[in-house]
């Protein structure tokens, strides 16, 4: 049931928002009363935190998973691929205003943590590159982090772009998006590297 009312919380942000959303309208989704939602999460923000987990979560899978098989650059278009994917289940998060997500502390200091966390991970990512001649030898430290910025500024806003739009998200759209986000990387490879084309 606990997995139950995460799945509908998560389908009923996405469609009124957070701020629209109570936990009367999850546990009158399920047919359910308010105090049995509230038996496994006692707040909407309690909720909210559980639901950014799986979030998480899903997207770290994504980012650990390689198949040998294929190249450094096969490998990170379809973990961005994937990882995209999961993000617009959540597109709700995504498109609320950052203000909204400050009315949850919890929430919003997970967020933060996340945003540090996924720095840290980037950045040993991206020396490992340089180490292994996928990135060019002569690229700064000052350079690994304006292409972190970059890459978090545009991983975090496709969706919103897209909403302002009105554009209906397809498997081909979320592909578009993850080789923009990808080109980013384009002035920073070795020529060895440059010398290979993205996957179509």
């Amino acid at each position: 049931m606990q997995q139950k009312i995460l799945e509908t919380a998560r389908e009923l942000f996405n469609q009124k928002g957070i701020q629209n959303t109570t936990i009367r309208d999850i546990a009158s989704t399920l047919s359910l009363s308010d105090g049995h939602v509230r038996y496994y999460f006692k707040t909407k923000e309690i909720l909210l935190l559980a639901v950014f987990k799986q979030l998480n979560a899903q997207i770290l899978k994504w980012s650990k998973v390689m198949d040998p098989k294929q190249s450094v650059l096969e490998n990170l278009q379809i973990s961005l691929e994937n990882a995209y994917v999961t993000m617009y289940q959540y597109s709700f998060f995504f498109v609320e205003s950052l203000q909204s997500l400050q009315q949850y502390p919890l929430l919003f200091a997970a967020y933060t943590t996340l945003v540090n966390e996924r720095k840290v991970m980037l950045k040993e990512v991206f020396t490992g590159f340089k180490q292994n001649n996928i990135f060019k030898a002569e690229v700064t430290e000052e350079e690994l982090n304006t292409l972190f910025e970059l890459f978090f500024i545009v991983s975090e806003g496709w969706i919103r772009f897209g909403h302002l739009q009105n554009k209906a998200f397809t498997k081909q759209d979320i592909a578009h998006y993850s080789r923009i986000t990808l080109e980013l990387f384009d002035p920073y490879f070795s020529s060895k590297v440059k010398s290979k084309r993205w996957l179509n």
